[in-house]
């Protein structure tokens, strides 16, 4: 089995909103529970800034580790004004080794 140990999640996106924020949450799911699923992890962009794009971050992901055989993982993105924007979400992981 495929196991990985899911460590930072990273958001890179343009905010320059006094009232909204990009947010960003990683899930994962066993398909042969349904509609089943848990989310590990969420952040969001924090008001207004110049800064082109803001990154940030978290290490605050429960549970950290998912197996690939059981799981899927996904993101789920809320960008709620038009002039906000996404550039991309970076997940930083590694294999668990010994299994």
């Amino acid at each position: 089995a495929t196991v990985v140990i899911i460590k930072r999640i990273t958001l890179y996106a343009y905010d320059n909103s006094e009232s909204a924020d990009v947010s960003m949450s990683l899930y994962r799911q066993n398909p042969a529970l349904g509609s089943s699923f848990v989310e590990l992890g969420a952040l969001s962009t924090v008001g207004a800034t110049e800064t082109d794009p803001q990154a940030v971050y978290t290490t605050a992901i429960s549970p950290r580790t998912v197996d690939r055989s059981r799981f899927t993982v996904f993101l789920w993105l809320r960008v709620p004004e038009p002039g906000l924007k996404v550039y991309g979400v970076k997940v930083t992981y590694a294999y668990e080794t010994g299994t």
